[in-house]
Parts: C-alpha cells; structure tokens; sequence
C-alpha cells in the first residue's frame, strides 16, 4: 500500500486574510508590550552636577527643586520646583524694522486740542495722556469716545428712540423706490426692439404739393425681464402686520415653460413710483434724408402701465383677420425688401402718419424708432438704405 502525499490548496482570498491578520496580530503586541518592556529597564545614572530630574544641585535651605546657588553675599536663585516664584519677565528688545515717532509730529492731548482748536468735551481715559500721540492718533481716540456719546444723548433725549427708527424705515423705503427705479430703467433702455415697416403713400389730387405716409411700427419685448425683477426685488419682501404699510405687488415670471405668479409685499410708495414711471413711455419714430438731415419725427402713447411686465411675458398677438383688414395697411414691407410677417406675430403695433411735401419725399433714405421714458431711452433701431433697390433696411436687434 502506497501512500500519497497531497497539498491542500487554499484560495487566494483566504490567504491575503490570513497574512493581514497576522500583521495586526504581531503590531498589536508590539504596542501592548512596549511599555512594560521600558518600565523594566534601570534608569539612568544622572550626570555630575545634575539634581534628580535633571535640574541643578539643590542646596539646604533653598526653595524648590533644581534652584542655583548664590554667590557669596548674595541670596542665591529661586529652584524651578513646585512653590517657586516666577520670575518676573523682562522687556525685550525692539523688533526689527520697528523706529518711534518723531518728536516733531508727537504732541499731549492738551497741544493737540490747542493747535486743531477742538473744545475738550468729549471724555477720554487718563490712559491715553501717558504718551505724546500723532494728530490723527488723537482724532481718532476722540472718534471712538464721541461717537458713543453722542449716540447715548440722541437716545435719552424725549423721541430719540422713535426718530431712529423712523429714519431706518425711511432708508428702507428709499432703497425700495430706488430698486423700482432701476428696474424701471433697465427695462426702457434694454428690453424692447422694434421693426420698421415700409411706408405707405396715399396722394391728395387737391394738395398736389405734399403726401400723406403712413408707417407701420411693432415693438417686441424680452420675456426675461420678469425674472430680473423677482432677483432684485425679493430681498425687500417682508409682511407687517400695521396697516396700510406694506402691499402685495403681483408679476409673473416664464421660466423653464411655466408660468410661475408672484407676490411680495412691499412698501405703498414703491409701488405707486413704479405704477407712475411705465405710462410715461412713448414710441418715437424719426425719418432722415441721406446726409443726416431730419424730415419729420412724431411720437405716440406706448400704452404701458405698471402691469406691462406681465404683458412681456405673455405679449398681444398681431392677427390680420378679415374684421382686422382696414387696420393695417395693404403692403406690410419691411425697409428692407422683406414682410413684417403680421399674422399671429406678437408685439405691439404702432401706425405712425406724416404729411411730407414732395420735394422732401424723394430725400427720404432711413429712419430710426426709439422708446422714450423718464429719464432712460432704448437704442436707436435704424433703417437703412442702398442706392440699389433697397430703399430702407431695417435692423431689429434684441436687448438682453
């Protein structure tokens, strides 16, 4: 009968185990034992000259542990050890890089109230007259002790209290008109663009001398401009339960293809600057010779109002159904050579009328339309001619 060894074979995975624990085996008792095997060892001999612990030779009668003997006549040092005075700290040099104040511009508080004129009536700590300081070092040490001073007697005087708060709530307000404003601005001066139609010429067989031109304007609208108003506005959103001091202002916003209402509650004022700017706007139109002469401008109502914000997001559609016809003109050419595209086109539309003479007609070559407000203006939108067939072009560009 034969015997045959064989090799057990483990998995790998058993292996790596068995090799980690191992190491955490043999680390944890280097840990363990470390300690006791340093307590076991003699310590060691102290060198001459050294007390126990490694401090100086203690003599008899001295206080403490590690102390130094004085020299004759003298008391010696007080020891280290437990119960020994500390020994009081000595200044150090001067830092590098560190000079005092020259004399000349150093001066007490007395010269200084004598050469700036100042009444001495604002209470300072005798700590300060112990130095000569610079002209601004004592205005300002007067500015940290008048301040508080002055502050104290506002308060203490009948009403201090309710005029501070009545000044913050005015700033508060003052901040909310001003954001209305700029909002306000903002939108004037870049949100709206324009198309420019082609005129239309009706002749006057009893005024041969001058036409009547009639041109079609629309106006469109950044739909954004909503989302610009929440971001500024919300800061100030806050309810007061006194009434009549806040009030809910309404808007909407177009965001990610939903219609999303808002209301704040901000203050009356705010909100009847805001209602008061919009219906101020007005669209006017210019028409030019070729070498920058004017020929004839006019201006018309914007019909804007404080709820036009909501209108830019969800804008007027300009249809040409047949009960429509008569309102727009027959030919809707753009200036430059194509169709304002009136059906179903979203906008404002504006019919501007001139009555030009007949000479001046044919030196008509551009034209430019604006939105007026107060005290804020949109870019020019400019059509512009070729001597090539293309009288007048114009150029609608969208203000982000």
């Amino acid at each position: 009968m034969m015997l045959r060894e064989e090799v057990i074979r483990l998995p790998k995975r058993v292996t790596v185990a068995a090799i980690i624990a191992l190491v955490a085996v043999v680390v944890a008792g280097v840990v363990l034992f470390m300690p006791t095997l340093r307590a076991q060892e003699p310590p060691m001999a102290p060198a001459p000259g050294v007390g126990p612990g490694g401090g100086m030779p203690m003599e008899p009668g001295m206080p403490g542990a590690g102390g130094m003997p004085g020299m004759p006549g003298m008391p010696g040092m007080p020891g280290a050890g437990a119960g020994a005075p500390a020994a009081p700290a000595q200044k150090g040099p001067t830092p590098p890089g560190w000079q005092k104040m020259p004399e000349d511009i150093t001066m007490t508080y007395p010269e200084f109230l004598a050469q700036e004129g100042l009444p001495n009536n604002v209470a300072i700590p005798e700590f300060y007259f112990t130095h000569k300081r610079t002209k601004n070092a004592w205005y300002q040490v007067r500015q940290i002790y008048e301040e508080p001073a002055a502050l104290a007697a506002a308060e203490a005087q009948p009403g201090g209290r309710l005029a501070k708060a009545a000044l913050k709530e005015l700033a508060v307000k003052q901040n909310e008109m001003d954001a209305m404003r700029e909002l306000y601005e903002y939108a004037v001066e870049h949100c709206f663009w324009f198309e420019v139609g082609y005129p239309q010429i009706q002749t006057n067989a009893n005024d041969p001398l001058s036409v009547d031109m009639d041109i079609p304007v629309v106006m469109h609208a950044c739909k954004s401009f909503p989302d610009r108003m929440l971001r500024k506005l919300k800061k100030f959103d806050h309810a007061d339960p006194r009434a009549g001091r806040r009030e809910t202002f309404s808007f909407i916003t177009y965001r990610g293809g939903f219609y999303h209402p808002i209301h704040l509650q901000l203050c009356p004022e705010a909100i009847a600057t805001w209602n008061s700017l919009w219906p101020s706007n007005q669209v006017e139109l210019t028409l030019y010779s070729s070498d920058g002469t004017v020929i004839a401008r006019a201006t018309t109502g914007a019909g804007h109002t404080g709820a036009t914000p909501c209108e830019m997001v969800e804008q007027p559609e300009i249809n040409r159904l047949p009960r429509h016809r008569l309102v727009w003109p027959t030919e809707d050419n753009t200036f430059e050579g194509g169709r304002l595209n009136l059906e179903y086109k979203e906008g404002w539309y504006f019919n501007f009328s001139f009555n030009i003479g007949t000479q001046r007609l044919g030196d008509l070559d551009y034209a430019h339309v604006r939105l007026l407000g107060q005290g804020a203006s949109s870019p020019e939108f400019q059509g512009v001619s070729t001597k090539s067939g293309r009288s007048l072009q114009a150029i609608a560009l969208a203000a982000q």
